[in-house]
């Protein structure tokens, strides 16, 4: 006679979350972040986030030093700038970016609520400073002011053999446009 003693296992139910790869396309004039963060599961985070759910063009880099080649042909309008990173840092990619793009809207975002490091950065020439971990309604409202700022100002130097490639809006869409809706 053969009896279960052990009760049968059950397989979990996986939930799959990722936007379709339709979603992940990047619409034309859309808004330019580049996300630095040591953290691949914060990096992938907001991506996902960001360009699936938001519609935004997003590239991302591990290092100061991966990110510092891609600003001058992927011109981002807002960079979101981790803090505590290895290599050059955050502090030290922020000074290379201020000396190569002295108008782009650099967001440090950290997990360090020191005061005196805010303070630094926002000398160093940070536009703002955000803690983690953060809301995404609130990475809304902060990537609102700064996409604006930099419409307004056209902040980011175009290449010399072009001119930059900017619509008229001056804040983000609520949400991906539709291009079949015209």
């Amino acid at each position: 006679m053969v009896t279960d003693a052990l009760p049968r296992f059950r397989a979990p139910v996986v939930v799959d979350v990722t936007p379709p790869p339709e979603a992940m396309v990047v619409k034309p004039g859309a808004w330019r972040i580049l996300v630095v963060d040591d953290n691949a599961n914060f990096r992938n985070m907001i991506t996902e986030y960001l360009a699936g759910n938001r519609g935004y063009d997003v590239r991302v880099a591990a290092t100061g030093e991966e990110a510092l080649p891609l600003l001058p042909d992927f011109r981002p309008q807002v960079v979101l700038l981790d803090l505590r990173m290895p290599g050059l840092g955050g502090m030290g990619t922020l000074q290379q970016i201020r000396a190569l793009h002295p108008g782009l809207s650099v967001v440090m975002v950290t997990g360090d609520e020191d005061l005196a490091v805010a303070r630094k950065a926002l000398a160093l020439g940070a536009a703002d400073y955000v803690t983690k971990p953060f809301g995404l309604d609130y990475l809304d409202a902060v990537l609102t002011i700064y996409l604006a700022k930099s419409e307004a100002s056209d902040c980011v130097a175009p290449s010399a053999t072009g001119s930059a490639a900017h619509g008229t809006a001056v804040a983000p869409p609520a949400r991906p446009v539709d291009s079949a809706a015209g």
